[in-house]
């Protein structure tokens, strides 16, 4: 049976329930076999190619929308007490010479960025895990 794929918004669209009319004009096309000299029935024109040629209706979701990833460094900064500052700076100044450079750089931090594990946990070991949830939600 071949596939008709209508997206979510399209079948919300339409101004008739599109399962519903597809049964009725089955069921009108069925009893209009046992008439003669009447004229066949006639629907919407997408269920009568949805019935005339057998397609089976298949409906695409919209995507999830995209949970955010980015964080701005900003906002790392002004989401922690004035101590946790202080323990995050000196467990900034403690990375290796590499990651210290590439975190003192970021005006963003993505969650894709490959050293973001290693990031994380240096907020957690100073922090807390509990706190470092927080201080490393993404805003967008």
């Amino acid at each position: 049976m071949t596939e008709l794929r209508l997206d979510r918004a399209e079948i919300d669209a339409l101004e008739f329930d599109l399962y519903a009319e597809v049964a009725a004009f089955k069921a009108s096309l069925e009893a209009h076999r046992l008439t003669e000299g009447q004229a066949a029935p006639v629907s919407y024109p997408i269920v009568e190619r949805i019935v005339r040629e057998g397609l089976a209706v298949v409906i695409v979701e919209p995507p999830p929308p995209a949970l955010p990833t980015t964080l701005r460094m900003e906002t790392f900064w002004a989401r922690m007490t004035e101590p946790e500052a202080e323990a995050v700076d000196e467990a900034v100044n403690a990375l290796s010479a590499r990651l210290r450079r590439i975190f003192n750089g970021l005006q963003f931090l993505d969650l894709d960025l490959p050293d973001y594990t290693a990031i994380r946990a240096m907020v957690a070991g100073a922090t807390t895990p509990a706190r470092s949830d927080v201080i490393l939600a993404p805003e967008f």
